[in-house]
């Protein structure tokens, strides 16, 4: 019987000489990003796998070792770059620091979250037990064994010093093969020994570094009835090893590793190996399996009803074209072995565990087991560089078979630092965002400042941001998660609330939670305002007033405004030019104390008519457009400013100008002036700053809105003050001239499915019934983002904590008839 050891002998940079006299070559495969349910590029990265995989100079293992996210360090150096080391301090760095430290534990104790670091490995030498059928080969191999063995025997210091020579050899061949299809690097000695280390420590993950070498292997391994134990000081280890025992024959593009790797909510370790046999014995191995279907054949000729399965009905015809592929060495056959790791604590948790991957293949064609003796001989054979084999459920599968499990790809979207925004979710199907939580589909990190600084990688290079969704998607609470974190991170902050209820819900949270609560600093250090027809009010939206630095622009500005409160038509010269002169001696004649009333005035002179009735709007509302030389424009000098602007009629976005009443043009007027705000935001060059539009379709509503638009748009760009638009379609933005000015979009379910084809036209995403469905099973809260570099995914946005989920909601969700209507229905 043969003793497991511990199978290195040496380890030199990324290759380990075994006791087999084998040299193996580790690395560490970089992962892939393919676009949501897209046939076309899924088999471009098939094809290109398939090519990396089949290589049948060598033979291959895989390991899929877990990583579990550690949030905790992950955030300490979020802290560190982002709030420590910022040029200049803010209002918020304290309170972001707590909530940031709190994050880190929400995401430890709530959310199941880790990734995968998928190590492969290759033979680069002659196993000096596989037999030669060239005797001269064989010759030469047993008087290079003899003279390795005189050397070992005569110089005990000797370090293997020709193995890696000629392993190093080989591996440059082995690059010069694959290095083409996929992007990966060398593992270093250190990291071999980290890896080694997760093997006897599974439950421990893999370690940030090793003290000393003698430790990676420490513990006392047991046997048992279907697992087995390593007893450690402080915890004991409980480990099965999980073979799978068959395959279906056709897996049709199921991404079955991939699958794996996000389906449960503890760390699932996924291991493989195959090799390939000379091309005599897989012609053999076809052909005979190819005979014994002849009769099966003719009976089929014959009519009569055998097998309506199409994988046996086709199995003859298959073989034949596998035959012929093999025979032109396009494909190769692989023998396959393939098992699943799990770990835990205690053996109450490993069953739990088990059976949720029992339950998880019940019902499929693919079939695991859990061996009751050989639990010791997998966990060596799942070693690196192992020199036991375990063949007894080996799969005979192809290149292209394989290649369509998704060994390496990436649902990677966001910012790799940032707040926590949520989970991606994409092609999960959950009831509401919280069962988002239980998933490992990956944590999502934003920080949308940073997208305007041209980031490696990008598709987009600016920061403007569009959010779409009715009522009650979820889009007001996203924006607003959004921009609180935004601001903790240094950003200078405004936001037009159209409705005013970011105060009101702020103040309930504070009630809620206390004065000394973390959320109340955040309330007290937030400058809220709310346009009214208070005479104190009045010119604090005159642009001649807030942009008395920026003439040309006031001049703008103010045309745009007496245009469409005068109802003046494009083609009336005559009128647009009395508005244009009025203006224009307003500003030269008073310098910096010019004023909206005072062009009123003038244009009064020139026509009568015309100003009588612009000055219907002087009144109530209005009056903050028109302002006197000692008027104060709005002052938005916090960290956070919000402009609730309640009271204007913004109409409906089905309007145009046309058809608006004189509130509707009242209320365009006013957003057209907030909109200038961007021009005098922030004028420090070391500053993010970040404008929040809400209900931002009025702004199109007017015959000037589109110019409007794409203007604070670009000027944003141009003084790097970020502009954000949330509206609640996203039709009217669905152009050319627009795409090209924002950079990262967010939509959530639209109203109407008819919509959802120029949704996914507007992200860049394929038309198919996949994606169709994607968008229609999107719940409150869940959104389809797009990041700087261009990536699709649906993100459930995960509120983490209870204050800021008061602070930001818009629904009244504590009504006692709303929980007695929702308990009733469980």
């Amino acid at each position: 019987m043969k003793t497991l050891e511990f199978p290195y002998v040496d380890v030199q940079d990324n290759m380990i000489l075994n006791k087999n006299n084998e040299v193996w070559g580790f690395y560490k495969l970089d992962y892939s990003y393919l676009k949501i349910n897209d046939d076309e590029d899924y088999l471009r990265y098939v094809e290109n796998t398939a090519n990396f995989l089949n290589n049948k100079d060598y033979k291959w293992s895989f390991h899929l070792i877990p990583r579990p996210s550690d949030f905790e360090t992950h955030l300490d150096k979020t802290i560190e770059k982002f709030i420590d080391d910022r040029k200049s301090s803010s209002t918020f760095d304290e309170v972001g620091r707590f909530y940031l430290k709190n994050s880190a534990k929400v995401l430890t104790d709530e959310m199941s979250n880790y990734e995968h670091d998928i190590v492969f490995s290759v033979q680069l030498n002659d196993s000096e037990y596989e037999i030669s059928a060239d005797l001269m080969e064989l010759s030469k191999r047993f008087a290079e064994r003899v003279s390795n063995d005189l050397q070992r025997f005569i110089f005990k210091t000797a370090q293997h010093k020709n193995e890696f020579k000629d392993a190093k050899k080989s591996e440059e061949v082995f690059l010069d093969h694959v290095g083409y299809f996929k992007s990966f690097k060398p593992l270093s000695e250190e990291q071999i020994y980290r890896y080694t280390y997760y093997f006897y420590h599974r439950t421990e993950g893999i370690p940030e570094k090793i003290e000393n070498n003698y430790n990676v292997t420490e513990g006392i391994i047991t046997q048992h009835t279907g697992y087995i134990t390593i007893e450690h000081k402080e915890h004991t280890e409980y480990i099965a090893t999980l073979p799978i025992i068959e395959m279906p024959a056709l897996i049709n593009g199921f991404k079955f590793i991939d699958s794996l790797k996000s389906t449960f909510n503890f760390p699932l370790e996924i291991n493989f190996k195959y090799k390939f046999n000379p091309k005599s014995k897989d012609e053999g191995y076809v052909r005979k399996y190819r005979n014994r279907l002849k009769n099966f054949d003719k009976e089929i000729q014959t009519g009569e009803q055998i097998d309506e399965d199409d994988v046996v009905s086709l199995a003859s015809e298959r073989l034949t074209v596998l035959l012929d592929d093999i025979k032109k060495n396009h494909t190769n056959l692989m023998y396959f072995n393939m098992n699943i790791v799990v770990s835990a604590q205690s053996l109450e948790e490993l069953k739990r565990r088990i059976k949720s991957i029992e339950d998880y293949y019940n019902g499929t064609d693919f079939k695991i087991t859990q061996p009751n003796v050989d639990q010791l001989i997998l966990f060596h054979t799942n070693l690196f560089a192992t020199t036991s084999k375990y063949n007894y459920f080996e799969q005979i599968i192809d290149p292209f078979y394989l290649s369509q499990s998704a060994i390496d790809l990436d649902k990677k979207v966001g910012n790799n630092y940032g707040f926590p925004f949520g989970k991606n979710i994409t092609n999960l199907r959950l009831k509401d965002v919280s069962e988002a939580r239980f998933k490992n589909n990956g944590t999502v990190f934003l920080y949308p400042a940073l997208t305007k600084y041209d980031l490696k990688g990008a598709s987009h290079t600016n920061g403007n941001m569009l959010i779409t969704g009715p009522q009650g998607s979820g889009k007001s609470m996203a924006s607003k998660y959004m921009f609180t974190w935004s601001a903790f991170f240094g950003t200078k902050i405004l936001y037009v609330d159209p409705k005013n209820e970011y105060e009101r819900n702020f103040k309930n949270a504070v009630d809620k939670f206390g004065e000394d609560s973390a959320i109340a600093q955040i309330y007290k250090n937030i400058n809220f305002t709310h346009l009214s027809s208070e005479e104190r009010y009045r010119g604090s939206l005159d642009p001649l007033i807030f942009l008395k630095d920026e003439d040309e622009i006031a001049l703008q500005t103010a045309e745009q405004i007496f245009l469409s409160l005068g109802s003046v038509k494009n083609d009336d010269r005559e009128l647009s030019n009395i508005i244009t002169s009025a203006i224009k001696d307003e500003m030269q004649t008073h310098k910096k104390k010019a004023t909206m009333t005072g062009a009123l005035e003038r244009i009064k002179e020139e026509d009568n008519s015309l100003g009588k009735f612009i000055e219907r709007f002087n009144t109530g509302l209005g009056k903050v457009l028109f302002g006197k030389p000692d008027s104060k424009p709005l002052a938005f000098d916090s960290q956070i400013s919000v402009l609730g602007i309640q009271g204007i009629n913004l109409g409906n976005d089905n309007e145009n100008t046309g058809s608006q009443t004189d509130a509707e043009k009242l209320g365009t007027s006013i957003m057209t002036a907030i909109s200038r705000y961007v021009y005098i935001f922030s004028r420090d060059v070391n500053e993010d700053a970040a404008i929040y539009i809400d209900e931002a379709w009025i702004l199109r509503s007017s015959r000037q809105g589109e110019e409007l638009i794409n203007e604070t748009l670009r000027t944003g760009r141009s003084l790097k003050t970020d502009i954000i638009l949330i509206t609640q379609a996203f039709d009217d933005y669905n152009t050319e001239t627009f795409k090209e000015l924002i950079g990262c979009k967010m939509s959530f379910k639209p109203k109407s499915n008819e919509s959802i084809d120029s949704l996914l036209d507007f992200f860049g995403i394929k038309q198919n019934q996949e994606n169709i469905q994607m968008i229609e099973y999107l719940k409150s809260g869940m959104c389809l983002y797009q990041d700087h570099k261009g990536r699709n995914e649906v993100i459930a946005v995960d509120i983490l904590f209870d204050d800021m989920f008061t602070a930001f909601k818009t629904t009244d969700k504590e009504n006692t008839l709303v929980q007695a209507e929702e308990d009733y229905y469980g």
